[in-house]
């Protein structure tokens, strides 16, 4: 016997938590991101850059499917940001994983953090497979949402995630302006007076 779209709900509501909470940790690296960069004086370079990107480009599909309805097509595009950039901290792990090279940066828990944005990305394309795979076709039987049916949580996410877009693009051009950025930054080209100590 056929179940009435209500009797889903709850796989709506699961659905609808998956991707608030997986923009929302988005969020949290891209804070990491920045927090490190800010008050460590670590400066990302060039791939460090593009993988910032690459993590928030992750994020669309999930906001997509936020703001509007999880569909297959917003998944595909999470993966496929998350694919590049793998590609892109796989290159920089390549760079570095010379005997006796102590790579580009502070680690963080033993790992610096393009080792990590590898895995994390990694680990965005598993997961999301596996959640397509095990509910198959039953997630995108939630309703369409609409901007004015957003929760108070939802809305906070999706501003932050808008905000550090925003932020990184501001001190992306401080750190290179309009120019090429240089491959081993060690001040900003403009304002650097302001995260000196």
């Amino acid at each position: 016997m056929q179940l009435k779209p209500y009797q889903k709900l709850p796989l709506a509501t699961m659905v609808h938590i998956y991707n608030t909470t997986a923009l929302l940790v988005i969020n949290a690296i891209s804070c990491f991101a920045i927090i490190v960069q800010i008050y460590k004086h670590e400066l990302p370079c060039p791939l460090c850059l593009l993988q910032r990107i690459g993590f928030l480009a992750i994020g669309i599909g999930y906001l997509l499917n936020i703001v509007y309805k999880s569909q297959a097509k917003h998944y595909v595009m999470s993966n496929i940001a998350a694919a590049i950039t793998i590609l892109i901290a796989g290159r920089q792990v390549l760079l570095h994983i010379a005997p006796h090279d102590v790579g580009y940066g502070l680690p963080f828990l033993g790992l610096h953090l393009y080792t990590w944005v590898l895995m994390l990305a990694t680990f965005v394309i598993l997961l999301n497979s596996l959640f397509i795979y095990v509910f198959n076709d039953n997630i995108f039987l939630e309703p369409s949402n609409s901007i004015s049916s957003l929760t108070h949580i939802n809305r906070v996410v999706i501003v932050s995630y808008i905000a550090l877009i925003c932020l990184n693009m501001c001190l992306n051009f401080m750190e290179c302006g309009l120019t090429q950025c240089v491959s081993d930054p060690i001040h900003y080209i403009y304002h650097d007076s302001i995260f000196s100590h």
